[in-house]
């Protein structure tokens, strides 16, 4: 019965148990009463992170300059296309590229005169092997097996 009179063991209101548990930093924006106000007035929610966080070994990526390269690269590659098919495009390579994956986007690109050549979907088949490069010995089914020990 000595517990009754300890203020440590007293019994903790909620204000107070938020108070012990949440850290001052955050504390307003973690307050559910504060989050319902703020949808009340403004009908917004806080940001909240949906699907499934992305997970994997990222050390033998690009690095910004190799990114910014490649933009650059692209850049000067759609700025080499006739005026007249970018500027159906609003001079903005990511409709271009819009474009290029729609139907429509295709016909269109073509009458202002981009040659567009479709490769064929779904044959399953993998490209033929190109000429000039000699056959890995991975590739040759042949020359992948070892020679038969003679017993």
């Amino acid at each position: 019965m000595s517990h009754i009179n300890d203020p440590r063991k007293a019994e903790r209101s909620g204000a107070k148990l938020h108070a012990l548990y949440c850290p001052e930093q955050g504390r307003t924006d973690a307050d559910i009463n504060n989050i319902v106000n703020r949808w009340l007035k403004t009908g917004t929610v806080p940001m909240v992170r949906r699907g499934q966080p992305l997970f994997g070994d990222f050390t033998e990526g690009q690095d910004l300059q190799d990114t910014m390269d490649r933009v650059l690269l692209a850049q000067a590659e759609f700025e080499k296309l006739p005026a007249r098919v970018r500027r159906l495009v609003d001079n903005d390579p990511a409709q271009f590229l819009d474009a290029l994956n729609s139907e429509e986007g295709r016909e269109l690109l073509q009458a202002g005169g981009l040659k567009i050549e479709m490769e064929p979907q779904g044959s399953g088949e993998s490209p033929p092997p190109d000429p000039k490069d000699p056959p890995s010995k991975a590739s040759d089914p042949v020359a992948a097996d070892p020679p038969a020990s003679e017993e």
